[in-house]
């Protein structure tokens, strides 16, 4: 195992809460260990090694699932094996729109909690209701996207390595003289569960095991697929196919929107995006209109110069969209399907208690804003910020007219709250001191998001 591998499983066996030196010998000594000053992780080593694993755990349906952290995600370390109202277990019936679900060979007593805890298979509807239905769910938690798994095996290395750094050191066969178990350097712990078909029957047990991403494509849709060889693969796959479940959230200090993970900071009892929103959502059955010409008094977006290789969030200087009133007012409008649970549009108040937060409004812009400025690497001589929060406000510019302005000196955003039938508040970084303007509805402004936390 690499280093940095080695100090992931040492801090999982004693329940550290990082992964480096200081927290495994502070978790030590929180048991009762010994562990001199100067000491060595090779001198505990061992010692580490006799001690049982002890990850958090989240209680689904009445169990208490491990969870791992890997990158910025946390990953359910079992597969679900959940009962839930309305589930069908136990049936050869294959269906894209009921729920339905089997253990494998239909023994729960070798395959369930109690047995081997290879968890349930489940038809894509079921993952599909899970992520439609996530008040049933403990807060954060779903069914990951294709990407979430994207970011996991980039996370472990790769695809062509994933298979083995993820896969549970038993229960996989052996091929051609090669022993098929994992290392599970990260605690993932994934078995071969096999999966069932679409006639019923169920294949590959100790070979493979498949589990469930919710991107789909018409009557297909992903699946990541661990074997018997070092590598794994996402693959689309037929939605009456029955696969395991594996859980995926957030790790603390980032949210998923749309798809793309943000970075989150948490300032009294806010939690704000700490990048400015990049979400081409969903707009009456259509994607949202990016790049209009003229001033459209519907929802739409644009990168500025209408360029999003440099100005969008994966670009060059990672500005995110410019969008018009109408676009903020429709995502806030429908927030309870197109954002996480919490999160929505700021209104003139929410920024209020963010400015209050930090200090007051003479002050709060340079408490805001990034150190640098992205696009030319500084602010104007005497606009830098000191970014004491991590909220990293950074100069995304703005669009009036179609005209593009202020790339290298403003950070303007969007409010809820109406000015009045014309206009809408915003808030602006520029100077030291915060600016509370008020603007045209069909002008281009950046987005930031928010929630409330206890």
């Amino acid at each position: 195992m690499s280093i940095s591998t080695e100090l992931i499983r040492m801090a999982q066996n004693v329940g550290a809460l990082n992964a480096d030196t200081n927290a495994i010998f502070d978790a030590l000594r929180a048991k009762g260990v010994d562990v001199p000053a100067n000491a060595q992780l090779s001198d505990v080593a061992d010692m580490i090694d006799s001690i049982e694993l002890h990850l958090p755990t989240v209680n689904i349906g009445g169990r208490d699932y491990p969870y791992v952290q890997i990158g910025n995600y946390l990953w359910l370390a079992e597969n679900l094996d959940w009962k839930w109202n309305g589930l069908n277990i136990g049936s050869s019936s294959s269906s894209t729109t009921d729920l339905y679900a089997n253990y494998f060979n239909n023994e729960e007593d070798i395959y369930g909690w109690n047995g081997l805890k290879r968890g349930l298979l489940y038809n894509y509807p079921c993952a599909a209701y899970l992520n439609s239905n996530a008040n049933i769910l403990p807060s954060g938690w779903r069914v990951p996207l294709k990407g979430d798994i994207e970011k996991l095996l980039d996370t472990v290395g790769g695809s062509n390595i994933a298979g083995l750094k993820l896969k549970s050191q038993t229960g996989w066969l052996s091929y051609g003289g090669k022993d098929g178990n994992g290392t599970d350097d990260y605690g993932f712990d994934f078995k071969p569960t096999g999966f069932c078909r679409t006639d019923g029957s169920f294949n590959e047990f100790g070979w493979d095991g498949y589990f469930w991403s919710t991107t789909e494509n018409d009557t297909l849709s992903s699946a990541s697929v661990f074997d018997i060889y070092d590598s794994t693969r996402i693959t689309e796959y037929d939605k009456k196919l029955k696969f395991a479940i594996r859980l995926v959230k957030d790790a603390p200090g980032y949210v998923t929107i749309g798809g793309r993970q943000y970075k989150t900071v948490t300032i009294g009892n806010q939690e704000w995006l700490a990048e400015n929103l990049d979400y081409k959502f969903s707009y009456n059955g259509s994607t949202l209109p990016i790049g209009s010409s003229g001033n459209p008094i519907t929802p739409a977006a644009w990168y500025y110069d209408n360029n999003e290789t440099s100005y969008g969030i994966d670009g060059t200087y990672k500005c995110g969209l410019l969008y018009n009133w109408y676009a903020a007012k429709y995502l806030e409008d429908n927030k309870a399907t197109l954002l996480p649970n919490g999160w929505h549009v700021p209104t003139s108040n929410d920024w209020n208690t963010l400015l209050t937060e930090v200090g007051d409004i003479s002050t709060a812009g340079t408490k805001l804003k990034a150190l640098n400025n992205s696009v030319n690497g500084s602010w104007p001589t005497g606009w830098n910020g000191t970014d004491d929060y991590g909220f990293n406000g950074i100069p995304s510019g703005d669009r009036y007219d179609s005209i593009y302005y202020d790339i290298n000196s403003s950070c303007t955003y969007w409010t809820s709250t109406e000015y009045d039938a014309n206009m809408m508040n915003l808030v602006a970084l520029k100077y030291a001191e915060v600016l509370l303007l008020h603007d045209n509805k069909y002008h281009g402004f950046s987005l930031r998001l928010v929630r409330t936390v206890a």
